[in-house]
């Protein structure tokens, strides 16, 4: 006699009062019970059961977890004891538990794991993955992991326990084992490891793990003349990230657009569409909470000698790297400071690479501990004290991933004075004042002009910006993650005739005569190859190479561009370049050839001579379906070769960063020199041989600024300065435009071997040199 789950008291006292008044019912249902303890509960039946289990189980485990263990115990240790870890994740992967109580969310912190610095990306990782761990998510458990080249990826116990404080446990960095609805997060950017565990990657895919990784930037493929010569790697990870991944998270806007545009030329033209999603980071509390503390007297000596309540103080945070464009605004302000603009600059940050003679300017300028103050070492809390003593921060980098100083200057609510790229945009909107331009006068202008409009108060649009905590920029980042709520994806699209494609500062391509300058290799100044390479193993065909570039003021000077085998010993094709209409980036050669049978080391060159002004942007070689005549060219055609004589032989052009000119006062933008404010020789060169005769030099350029040009001059000598042949005063106006700031003609009575122009410009001016031409000059 069953009751109901929710039975009453009522139901419960009738049954009873039932049982109670009807003897031959309680006889009956006790009989039944008897009978069923009986047949089902007899000790010797359930042995019997117990029996029929166990010999079961013995029989099924021949081929189950239990009879591969069993078999295991007979075998002999293996020579490589490594396989005895192989062969563990592997029955983990055969037999899982049945009934996991949570998923797992593994974060890779490999390069964090390796290198704990609190600096750039890696202070994101630390940030975020804070976040994580004092956070729960229901069904989820955040696991933090880690990979060596010599080990796969295991649990970071031991990191973790000393990460959240707990000091030194006894904890084991175990493999780790992952099953079907996980999620592996690649929080760290760490392109080597990604690289060398792609097939243990593509493994954890396969079992149902979800693959999701973070870039932070593309510095290495867009900026590889600011960074290490990493492109290839870089290269290999983001193909692989899109070949394993489910989903990658960047840290803004702007670098998941240039993800897109880089995979769209680079990335894998088959495979699976590749979702992208960003999320605005958040700001750190805690930082706040620290700087309430007082700084130690020395810490704060080295803070407030700058001089900020004494002079308006202009704030740079970062490594110092040539991305950061320290360079150029140190530049800009020598140039106010000659001007007599009473400004101080705070440089906070460590040296990175590439950046020696920075540093040696930085170390020994004649302004430094009066005007230019540089931080090298600087804690989170002296730089507390900064945001909050500075009037203003400069963010002058060329590119940057989420612009995590225009975040910490904003959150202080410090002025902000940035470059106009799309990410700081994205970083601080309408609350940032702009400029653009890569000379120096383009930020002592800017300078100039926050000066003059600068307001007591922070901008009214500071109250407008929307803050995130690092918990809530971390829940969203999950929420994408976990419910696919992604901005963006990218698409592979088939290409069956594309066999390589290259941008023009691509390491595969090599060069004696250029240098990498973003996505481009652009001509020096110097003969020689501008470009040789990629070296390709290619079957029996047709193809066409495709140079993309574009060509500067200064023309082609007949640059030419061959196919060839052999080291050059044999050339399939060769064309001159030709410049693409109206100064556009455009197609400067297609070379067609045919390759009666496959071969390898095939060569592309651009040969440019010492006045071609060139820039190559990409290299493209396809295959075609119709057969193209193959042009055998020997190499020794090529070695004969002579330049067209140029009409105006006698004629030297040569522009103001070219390798025969030279400045002792100037900063090299492009193929110009601006002055920095010092008196001296702004531009002298070139040092040719010009036979006996009449001649004409002109310099040209722009007078940036107003004022008096008292002071300045251009003259010509010869025999290392020794003998001057004429001396004049510069006459300009002010003016952005290309003009003839000076002319002057002369006459050498003989040979000379080393002519040389100078152009000596005064303190405090704000000058251009574009160009210096020598021509013959008629006397008329």
């Amino acid at each position: 006699c069953m009751l109901p789950d929710d039975f009453s008291t009522e139901a419960l006292r009738a049954q009873l009062e039932r049982f109670q008044g009807d003897p031959m019912l309680r006889r009956t249902l006790g009989d039944r019970a008897a009978a069923h303890i009986r047949t089902h509960h007899m000790p010797s039946t359930c042995a019997g059961q117990y029996v029929q289990a166990i010999e079961g189980f013995y029989a099924r485990a021949e081929q189950g977890a239990l009879g591969l263990i069993h078999e295991i115990c007979h075998l002999d240790p293996p020579q490589n004891l490594a396989d005895l870890s192989t062969l563990a994740e592997r029955m983990a992967i055969l037999y899982p538990p049945e009934h996991p109580t949570s998923r797992q969310i593994l974060v890779d912190i490999s390069a964090l794991y390796q290198d704990s610095a609190q600096i750039g990306a890696h202070r994101v990782t630390r940030a975020v993955l804070r976040a994580l761990l004092n956070e729960s998510f229901a069904g989820f458990r955040v696991t933090a992991i880690y990979a060596t080249a010599e080990r796969g990826y295991c649990y970071a116990r031991r990191f973790t326990a000393h990460f959240l404080g707990l000091g030194d446990l006894p904890l084991d960095d175990a493999p780790i084992f992952a099953r079907v609805g996980d999620v592996f997060w690649g929080l760290d950017s760490q392109p080597e490891l990604v690289v060398h565990h792609q097939h243990a990657l593509n493994a954890l895919r396969l079992c149902g793990v979800k693959m999701v990784f973070t870039v932070h930037d593309l510095f290495p493929v867009m900026l590889p003349e600011c960074t290490e010569p990493g492109m290839e790697e870089y290269s290999r990870w983001l193909q692989t990230l899109a070949s394993v991944g489910d989903g990658v998270l960047c840290v803004s806007a702007a670098v998941a657009a240039n993800l897109k545009r880089w995979l769209g030329l680079f990335g894998p033209r088959e495979g699976h569409p590749l979702p992208l999603g960003w999320v605005r980071l958040g700001v750190d509390r805690r930082e706040m909470r620290v700087a309430e503390k007082p700084l130690p007297r020395d810490t704060l000596q080295a803070t407030q000698h700058a001089a900020t309540q004494r002079y308006p103080a202009f704030l740079m945070v970062g490594t110092l790297e040539p991305r950061k464009a320290h360079a150029q605004v140190l530049a800009a302000f020598e140039l106010l400071w000659h001007q007599g603009e009473q400004v101080n600059l705070i440089i906070v940050g460590e040296q990175g690479r590439f950046v020696d003679e920075l540093v040696q300017r930085l170390r020994t300028h004649p302004l430094r501990e009066r005007h230019l103050f540089w931080v090298e070492d600087a804690d989170a809390r002296v730089l507390e004290q900064l945001y909050s003593d500075g009037p203003c921060l400069i963010a002058a980098a060329l590119d940057d991933g989420y612009g995590l100083s225009l975040i910490e200057a904003a959150r202080h609510e410090l002025p902000i004075l940035a470059r106009d790229i799309p990410v700081f945009r994205e970083a601080v909107g309408a609350y940032a004042r702009y400029f653009s331009g890569l000379a120096p006068t383009d930020i002592a202008f800017a300078v100039r002009q926050w000066l003059k409009s600068r307001e007591p108060g922070p901008s009214p649009e500071f109250d407008a910006m929307h803050w995130v905590s690092e918990e809530e920029s971390a829940k969203i980042m999950l929420a994408m993650i976990l419910e696919d709520r992604w901005q963006d994806r990218w698409e592979p699209v088939k290409n069956d005739t594309l066999v390589a494609r290259y941008w023009g500062s691509d390491r595969h391509l090599l060069t004696i005569a250029g240098r990498r300058e973003g996505t481009q290799l652009v001509s020096t100044g110097r003969k020689g190859y501008l470009m040789y390479g990629p070296y390709l193993d290619l079957e029996a065909g047709s193809y066409v190479l495709e140079v993309h570039g574009s060509v500067g003021r200064f023309g082609l000077a007949e640059a030419m561009a061959d196919i060839c085998l052999e080291s050059g010993n044999t050339v399939l094709v060769e064309r001159s370049l030709e410049a693409p209409e109206d100064g556009r980036e455009g197609v400067l050669a297609a070379l067609r050839f045919t390759l009666t049978q496959s071969c390898r080391g095939l060569e592309a060159r651009v040969l440019v001579s010492d006045f071609s002004d060139l820039f190559i942007g990409m290299v493209e070689l396809h295959k075609e379906d119709f057969p193209t005549r193959a042009t055998t060219v020997s190499s020794a055609t090529v070695r004969v070769r002579r330049r067209h004589q140029d009409p105006a032989a006698l004629m030297h052009r040569y522009w103001a960063t070219h390798p025969r000119m030279a400045s002792r006062v100037g900063y090299p933008v492009g193929r110009s020199v601006y002055a920095t404010g010092e008196e001296g020789l702004l531009l002298f060169g070139p040092y040719v041989g010009l036979p006996k005769g009449h001649y004409a030099a002109t310099a040209y350029g722009a007078a940036l600024k107003s004022g008096d040009l008292n002071g300045c001059w251009m003259d010509v000598s010869w025999n290392k300065g020794e003998n001057m042949v004429v001396r004049q005063a510069i006459c300009a106006t002010q003016s952005d435009a290309v003009c003839a700031l000076g002319r002057v003609a002369f006459e050498l009575p003989t040979y000379v071997e080393d002519m040389e122009v100078r152009v000596y410009v005064a303190g405090g001016l704000a000058m251009r040199m574009d160009e210096i031409i020598v021509e013959e000059d008629s006397g008329e």
